[in-house]
């Protein structure tokens, strides 16, 4: 596969990804930007990439990482929730799904960054083996990995804003 064609491919997605990483439109743009700019290195390294998509994901999420390391007071990874736009006419409903998108962005940064990036990455639709990939973790761990951050997410839903499940 060409450059173009794996960048057309994967673009977007890794985008997403990284602004759930960063909370950043432009530090999202600059990581997708330096995560294409060493895949472009490599291809004409000719380094042989099993999987384009979780190599990408991988050296994105590396690139996220070493830049979070080292910025001495750099801002807490935030989630943000990116929808198409829905066109809503009741104010409230707007105003309620609003809040509800905010409490369960609170609840994801009060997971560990390697469960909250699992999810991140499974709600993107990387198979569990891309995934750990890009963890760096085994594969047979994911499943649990997943079942164990979602039961946690709902605890802390539960705990902390109970009156979303009654």
């Amino acid at each position: 596969m060409d450059f173009t064609t794996i960048y057309n491919k994967h673009y977007k997605e890794l985008y997403r990804f990284s602004y759930r990483l960063t909370a950043s439109d432009q530090d999202s743009k600059d990581l997708v930007h330096e995560t294409f700019i060493k895949l472009h290195g490599s291809l004409n390294k000719r380094v042989l990439i099993k999987n384009h998509r979780s190599w990408l994901f991988k050296v994105l999420y590396n690139e996220a990482s070493s830049i979070k390391k080292s910025r001495s007071n750099h801002r807490r990874i935030e989630l943000k929730v990116t929808q198409k736009t829905i066109n809503i006419t009741n104010p409230d409903f707007e105003y309620d799904l609003q809040e509800k998108r905010e409490i369960v962005i609170s609840a994801l940064n009060l997971l560990e960054e390697r469960e909250r990036v699992c999810l991140y990455l499974y709600n993107e639709g990387l198979k569990y083996k891309e995934i750990a990939e890009t963890l760096s973790i085994n594969e047979g761990s994911i499943s649990n990995l997943i079942s164990r951050s979602l039961v946690k997410l709902e605890t802390i839903l539960k705990r902390e804003y109970n009156e979303m499940f009654e």
